[in-house]
């Protein structure tokens, strides 16, 4: 029983790790998809797709490229989505 338990608690501390290191990744695709839609998709004013996804989720080194359409976001590992026009919206860039 002493096992089982330490067994049950190595499995709930291992899953724990795991969930808040995928976190920050998950947050920043989240914003940066979101702000990609509302900016390019929706053609809001920046402030305002900041303001309306600010509520949810916070801003983790966001980064607008008007050029390329590009919205990139996240402190360690950057993700990017970039309009690709009316039809299809924004999607992923996979580096």
């Amino acid at each position: 029983m002493k096992y089982l338990s330490l067994l049950f608690f190595l499995f709930i501390f291992l899953t724990e790790i795991f969930i808040h290191a995928e976190l920050p990744e998950n947050v920043a695709s989240y914003y940066a998809k979101e702000f990609c839609s509302c900016f390019f998709v929706l053609e809001r004013e920046e402030e305002f797709c900041h303001k309306e996804h600010a509520s949810v989720v916070p801003r983790i080194g966001f980064e607008l490229n008007l050029e390329e359409k590009k919205v990139t976001s996240g402190l360690f590992h950057q993700i990017s989505y970039q309009y690709t026009g009316p039809q299809l919206g924004c999607r992923r860039i996979i580096d």
